[in-house]
């Protein structure tokens, strides 16, 4: 009997120590969100986002599948955000934030709604290739 609620403790201890800390704030969670962008961690960048951008990381990740690795690596460079600021401006419940700077120098901006007090990235991509 003590060997089980030790073992039940010890379970419950590695199960809490394994899930991520959530991001604290606007800012964060879209260095979060691009961190896995970059490294194509699907997954992770769909927690960190609302709906609609779920859908289209979705349709990325089934894009990447069918595409040859050249494919995915130019996909890969095209959507890889070097992070060197992130500012936000808004209210409490939706920012206006900015990425600072891709592969091409240009800022990349995405809009975070806060639900259920957490902070989510609503950001368009383009999936078709040029």
């Amino acid at each position: 009997m003590r060997f089980t609620v030790v073992f039940v403790i010890l379970l419950l201890g590695l199960i809490s120590c394994n899930e991520p800390e959530k991001p604290k704030n606007a800012e964060e969670t879209l260095r979060a969100f691009q961190l896995a962008i970059n490294v194509l961690d699907i997954g992770t960048a769909q927690k960190l986002a609302v709906e609609s951008t779920k859908k289209q990381l979705q349709l990325l990740a089934v894009d990447m599948k069918m595409s040859s690795a050249e494919a995915v690596a130019a996909k890969k460079k095209t959507l890889f955000t070097e992070i060197k600021t992130v500012k936000c401006s808004g209210d409490t419940a939706k920012k206006l934030c900015t990425l600072c700077c891709g592969i091409d120098n240009k800022e990349k901006n995405a809009i975070l709604i806060q639900q259920n007090g957490s902070w989510l990235v609503e950001m368009d991509f383009e999936m078709a290739d040029k």
